[in-house]
């Protein structure tokens, strides 16, 4: 989804030529898209818009009407054919389809997992060992899971580690592996990459509360001159009064 975030396809790419010769295990279908091609090309989050802040129920029918075919905004045109192939995909399904949309962060920070908190996301994303954050997801608008959970899929979002961390490559991969056998499109028995990775994931979050809830979330302007001191980490402790 963001061009900056280069793990996630490259740990597709690593998924796939392990599976190469493993076709006859997959059940149903697995398929791996590029969120912002020319993003990823150009080493930018985006061009011109936020494509995950870009799944608008109104730009999604535009989509659908081929109203965006002259946008000049080249995220609209990648949103197209997203959609275009995800829908294809869904039609496709003979059962339930999920995603899981990968991500890094800017910053060094455990993987986690994103999710809005309906019943069937929560069964899904209770299978991989990373801290699950409640509320982000209500806090933000426009993003491909949203569009993806309205269509009646189960979909949550991965965050893998930094941005430019080679081990957040690993990370990526280690929730893909975990993904494939919990949407059981692979058996467990028969992938042994699942083990190895559940004990990367864990071993990652060891000491992290399993679930988080976001209560209230404060957007900074550059107005407000705002700077974080010094020494702080991801999920850190904090406590009341304390100056960040």
């Amino acid at each position: 989804m963001h061009g900056n975030e280069p793990a996630g396809y490259h740990a597709l790419k690593k998924v796939f030529a392990q599976l190469e010769n493993r076709r006859d295990e997959i059940r149903g279908e697995f398929l791996g898209l590029v969120g912002n091609r020319a993003a990823l090309a150009a080493g930018r989050r985006f061009l011109a818009a936020d494509l995950n802040r870009h799944w608008s129920a109104q730009r999604v029918v535009a989509s659908r009407t081929g109203a965006l075919a002259e946008s000049p905004i080249p995220e609209d045109h990648e949103l197209h054919q997203l959609r275009q192939e995800m829908e294809e995909a869904f039609g496709r399904a003979r059962g339930p389809a999920h995603l899981v949309d990968l991500h890094t962060t800017s910053s060094d920070s455990p993987a986690f997992v994103v999710m809005a908190d309906t019943l069937r996301n929560r069964e899904f994303a209770l299978q991989f060992p990373s801290p699950i954050i409640l509320g982000l997801e209500e806090e933000l608008e426009g993003t491909m899971t949203d569009y993806v959970m309205n269509l009646g899929h189960v979909a949550m979002g991965f965050e893998g580690g930094r941005h430019d961390d080679p081990a957040s490559i690993d990370l990526c991969e280690a929730a893909i592996w975990i993904a494939l056998v919990a949407a059981e499109v692979l058996d467990a028995a028969a992938t042994p990459e699942l083990e190895p990775s559940q004990a990367l994931l864990e071993r990652i979050s060891k000491g992290l509360p399993r679930v988080f809830e976001v209560r209230y979330r404060h957007p900074v302007q550059p107005e407000d001159g705002f700077v974080m001191e010094p020494g702080f980490a991801s999920f850190q402790a904090i406590s009341t009064g304390q100056l960040l």
